[in-house]
This record gives C-alpha cells, sequence and structure tokens, in this order.
C-alpha cells in the first residue's frame, strides 16, 4: 500500500479506543471538498449563523424516518417478528412517537394502506415543516414520495437482517450506528489508529442469492439522471460502509443496493423510484483505506493552524450557491482567527441518537 502503510486491520470500538478522535463519512469528504470548508464545520463543528434552513438536509432525514418506519413494519407483518418490530421502534423513534406510527397501522384493514399510513405518520411526527419559499422540498410531496416507494418495495425479496432470531431484542438492520478502528501499521513500526463512525439505513439478506447480506442505502435526490447513479461505483461511502457492515455482521459483504427517491417525483412516477446494486472487489477496499488515511492526516494537519488550510476555489459555489464560509476566507489573515472565535458551534453526529 501507498503512504508507507504496511498492513491494515479493523476492528470494533471499545475500551480506550472509544476516546479516539471519530470520523463519519460527511466530514471526510468535505475535507475532501475543501479542507478549510470541511475542518471547520465538521471537526471543528462551526457555524455561521443564517437565517436559511438547510431544507434539503431536513426533507432527507424526514423521508428516511419514513423509510425506517416501512422496514418495521417489514419486519412485524412479512418477517414475522413483532416483538422486534416493537423493540427497535421504540428505540429509534422513542415510545411516544412509535406508539403513534403504529396506531396509524392499525387503522386501516389492508397491508397496502396500513404500510402507507405507517410512513406518512413516521413523517408527520417528525420535526420536519414547510417552509412558503421552498414548494418542492414539503411534507404533501414527501408523504407523495414515501407512497410511491411503499408501492414499488418488494417486501418478499428483502428480508430485514436478524442477528439472533430467537432474541426478543436482537439486533436487526434498520438504522444501524457502527463504530470501528481503522489501525495502521506503519514501515517503520509504528501503528496509527483512527475510528470510522457512520450509521447504515438497512441491512437485509437477499433470497434470490442464498439469503446473502447486502447493505441498503437509502437517498433522495433533486433529480437522478446517469452521473448521479455512476457516482455510486466510486462513493467512498458505499465502501466504507460494506467494510463497517462486514465488520459488525462477522461475514464478508460486498454488494451494496441504493434506493434513490427523487423530491419531488417526476409525472412519470416510475422514472421517480431507483433501485439498483453496486458491487465492490477487494481492490477498492484497499483504496478506501488509502483515501481515509490521506483524509485523516489532512486533518491532523490543519485542525489547530486552519488559517493556512488549503481553499479549494472549485467549491466556493457548490450545489449552485456560494459557500456559506466566503467571507471567512476572503477576510485578511489577521481578521480570520476573529470571525471563527465569533462563530457559532453545530455539533453533530451519527451516532447521537
Amino acid at each position: 500500500m501507498g503512504n508507507n502503510i504496511k498492513s491494515v486491520r479493523v476492528y470494533l470500538t471499545e475500551g480506550e479506543d472509544k476516546n479516539l478522535e471519530a470520523y463519519d463519512h460527511t466530514c471526510l469528504s468535505n475535507v475532501n471538498m475543501c479542507p478549510t470548508w470541511g475542518i471547520l464545520r465538521y471537526v471543528h463543528h462551526k457555524t455561521l449563523s443564517a437565517n436559511s434552513r438547510a431544507l434539503a438536509l431536513e426533507a432527507g432525514s424526514a423521508a428516511h424516518d419514513g423509510f425506517a418506519a416501512l422496514r418495521l413494519f417489514q419486519l412485524y407483518h412479512f418477517d414475522k417478528h413483532p416483538e422486534l418490530a416493537e423493540y427497535h421502534g421504540r428505540r429509534i423513534f422513542t415510545e411516544p412517537r412509535w406508539k403513534a406510527i403504529w396506531a396509524a397501522s392499525e387503522r386501516a384493514v389492508d397491508l397496502r394502506t396500513q404500510a402507507i399510513n405507517v410512513t406518512s405518520e413516521a413523517l408527520y411526527t417528525g420535526e420536519f415543516y414547510d417552509d412558503p419559499s421552498d414548494r418542492r422540498r414539503t411534507t404533501a410531496n414527501l408523504e407523495e414520495l414515501l407512497m410511491a416507494y411503499t408501492d414499488r418495495w418488494d417486501f418478499e425479496r428483502f428480508p430485514v437482517w436478524i442477528r439472533d432470531p430467537s432474541d426478543p431484542i436482537s439486533d436487526v438492520g434498520v438504522e444501524v450506528p457502527f463504530d470501528m478502528v481503522v489501525e495502521y501499521t506503519m514501515e517503520d513500526g509504528s501503528i496509527l489508529k483512527y475510528r470510522f463512525i457512520g450509521k447504515i439505513d438497512g441491512i437485509h439478506t437477499e433470497v434470490k442469492h442464498n439469503d446473502r447480506v447486502v447493505l441498503h442505502e437509502n437517498k433522495t435526490a433533486a433529480r437522478m439522471d446517469d452521473a448521479w447513479k455512476n457516482a455510486f461505483h466510486m462513493s467512498h461511502q458505499v465502501t466504507g460502509y460494506l467494510l463497517a457492515l462486514s465488520l459488525w455482521c462477522a461475514e464478508n459483504v460486498d454488494k451494496a443496493y441504493i434506493l434513490g427517491t427523487q423530491l419531488p417525483l417526476p409525472r412519470v412516477i416510475s422514472e421517480g423510484i431507483y433501485i439498483n446494486r453496486y458491487a465492490r472487489e477487494p481492490h477498492v477496499f484497499a483504496h478506501w483505506f488509502e483515501w481515509f488515511f490521506h483524509t485523516v492526516q489532512v486533518i491532523h494537519q490543519y485542525k489547530d493552524d486552519i488559517i493556512t488550510a488549503p481553499r479549494y476555489s472549485h467549491s466556493c459555489n457548490r450545489y449552485f450557491r456560494s459557500c456559506s464560509f466566503l467571507p471567512i476566507c476572503t477576510a485578511p489573515d489577521d481578521e480570520k482567527l476573529e470571525i471563527i472565535e465569533g462563530m457559532e458551534e453545530d455539533r453533530w453526529s451519527p451516532l447521537d441518537d
């Protein structure tokens, strides 16, 4: 391997390793997008106060609540493990909210309507609310998206993964947090250890392929063109999550399904739901280890000297709007620290829940 790496091993985080600094994919990918932006926002957790909401993130989170509720509905009615659905429903949504979600399903007679009610109630009991300035990301459009997704979902094809079916509180493949250590042994004999954390949307088995374990990742997008679809062939998130899943399940997992939903749905609804399989060969995991190592070294180099961190100007107008940190980057160096010290802290981790 490159970077003077002799060997790598991974293991679940425990004991003193819990004190290691943790990195999630969002942090790592944003550091690669622009070190100044990524380190300030996701390592130092700094943000400039703003009146505008991050509606794309909020809408995506609201949709994910619906996807999780649908997986629990499948676990209850199709996979025949009601006790596990109840247990993990309370874990994911809290007791009062889960009661409301499940009560909504009991108001319908047929399974389709029950499933739609579950996803809708997960949406409406969440924190998302409409913004008058955005007519695309609305609760009505989200509800329509969840209904279309439910109608397209094949409950028989992908049973929810269960670690121990005889255990009423067993781990299951719905909203699964992971916490692992990547340990590098260097050519000079030194050992470097870093935590990688995240949350997996779904873990399923695939009936048509001898019940092999597969990763499921839900994605919402404004459009799902070929460029969007092809990006998952190289996505470090998919690779890293497969690695974490293999460790967590103690089984080699190298297949992932991306479940895309377009918000709002297009006129031809079927074109707004995308399900496709992506595979990873061993050499791709080797490249992920090098990418992870490189990115962490960038963080370590500049986290205590953010003024000298590289500024990748191609990212100054990403996602069709100016970067919120533009006032920092354009300020004289002797004013940057003053601006940074006055920024608000907005700390988030995929393990928070």
